[in-house]
């Protein structure tokens, strides 16, 4: 019930839909903290990317499509055309 709702509304979906829109994350991630709003997904893509490279934990597709857009600034539409669906 908690990942639908933190995927179907909240604040990290306003987050997500903001970037998914060509907003740069670190804009939107600082304005939603000056209107006091905390999105725990922004932060976590980084810690999870970073947890796992120190573990040696490799090809993880979706983390790595969220860490190349959040952290990376590389374009929505680029990640998600290389992103492997399936395979």
């Amino acid at each position: 019930g908690d990942l639908h709702v933190t995927a179907a509304a909240g604040r990290n979906r306003a987050f997500g839909e903001r970037v998914g829109r060509g907003r740069a994350a670190s804009e939107v991630a600082a304005e939603m903290l000056a209107a006091g709003e905390l999105t725990e997904g922004y932060p976590a893509i980084a810690s999870a990317t970073r947890f796992a490279r120190e573990r040696g934990v490799a090809h993880l597709p979706l983390l790595e499509a969220l860490h190349a857009i959040v952290w990376e600034g590389k374009p929505v539409a680029d990640v998600l055309a290389k992103l492997e669906i399936g395979g």
